[in-house]
């Protein structure tokens, strides 16, 4: 019974520190693939503008902040707690209460010898560092949104990539040029604005959702026109 016990503990714990680390794979593939993406269509690129993209900023500034509550307010008091209660009878480094199984082995000795206070504060803990280790995962998806956020879009003549996704053409409803605005360097940007036609297809880059906004500069505008013309034709045309 103790063996089964104990596989199942060291089982499900490399489960909890699997989880960021698989996260931490998929998002690393996911910008390898884009960057692959990117490589594939360089010789093709009429114009680099950056997204008109607020989304995966946003996402990552409030992720952050998520992630630093979990830190600061919760696990931080409560392995500096375990550790007072702990040390240096039961545990010699702190890093020691960052594996799961080790608070579940003293789980088990408590309980089996009858300290029910300790006992009843390493069960309370050990929740709180499972979702601090799962809760990890979050700093690759920071990652990930701010590298998508800071990604500028490749308009090609006959299609455009961004966002990690490529569109066709008649993918978009329309595409046109909004009047400029003026950022914070003081400096002209126009919107180019593009209406996505299939919904299935809708990206969260986009304000509203159902379109892709893009920044072009003053220098940038006049280049442009002429795509906009051809775009629009292709547009008409299918």
């Amino acid at each position: 019974m103790n063996l089964i016990y104990n596989l199942t503990s060291v089982v499900t714990t490399y489960v909890y520190y699997a989880v960021p680390i698989l996260v931490g794979i998929i998002i690393s593939i996911i910008i390898k693939r884009n960057k692959d993406e990117r490589k594939t269509i360089a010789h093709e690129v009429v114009m680099r503008v950056p997204l008109h993209n607020r989304f995966s900023l946003a996402w990552a500034f409030v992720s952050f902040l998520f992630y630093l509550v979990i830190l600061i307010r919760v696990f931080i008091p409560q392995i500096l707690n375990i550790h007072n209660i702990l040390a240096p009878e039961y545990v010699n480094k702190w890093y020691e209460l960052l594996w799961v199984n080790n608070i579940r082995n003293l789980i088990h000795q408590f309980l089996y010898t009858g300290v029910i206070n300790e006992a009843t504060s390493l069960i309370r803990y050990n929740d709180y560092l499972v979702l601090f280790i799962v809760s990890n995962s979050l700093l690759f998806i920071i990652i990930y949104f701010i590298y998508q956020g800071l990604q500028k879009a490749f308009i090609c003549e006959n299609r455009l990539y961004a966002a990690g996704k490529m569109f066709k053409w008649n993918d978009f409803q329309s595409v046109k040029l909004v009047e400029p605005s003026i950022n914070k360097k003081n400096e002209r940007r126009y919107i180019l604005q593009l209406l996505i036609k299939d919904t299935k297809i809708r990206h969260n880059y986009s304000s509203p959702l159902n379109t892709l906004e893009l920044q072009v500069t003053l220098e940038e505008k006049e280049k442009i026109y002429d795509l906009i013309e051809a775009i629009n034709n292709q547009i008409t045309l299918d």
